[in-house]
């Protein structure tokens, strides 16, 4: 399992609390496989923050057709990544979170809560 946060530009719309099915998103389709982690963000420049808005946990991908499948839950919590991150957060829409990330911001924990799944 990995962790992928994607800036809310790169995905339009998505289910507050269910499934959204995304077609030609191929560059988002390549990175991620079944059971990843995804994190829907809004970068605030003025504060250094990442402000995230849902968890999402990946259902099904098709990389050929770049569609991708993602079950959400609408959360609100802020990320304040170091110097090294700080750059992949301002600057790209999609950030692989390494796994010391993942530990640093409690991200098995916040999933396990917002999906009542402890395999996280």
């Amino acid at each position: 399992m990995f962790f992928v946060a994607a800036h809310s530009s790169a995905i339009e719309e998505w289910e507050t609390d269910g499934t959204s099915t995304y077609e030609g998103v191929k560059k988002l389709a390549q990175g991620i496989r079944v059971d990843d982690g995804l994190l829907l963000f809004n970068w605030h420049s003025e504060n250094r923050t990442a402000s995230i808005k849902a968890l999402g946990v990946v259902k099904q991908f098709d990389q050929s057709v770049g569609a991708v499948s993602v079950s959400w839950k609408e959360v609100n919590f802020e990320i304040r990544p170091g110097l090294q991150g700080l750059r992949q957060w301002r600057d790209r829409w999609i950030v692989r979170l390494v796994p010391t990330r993942v530990v640093a911001y409690g991200l098995k924990e916040r999933f396990a809560e917002a999906f009542s799944d402890d395999a996280f």
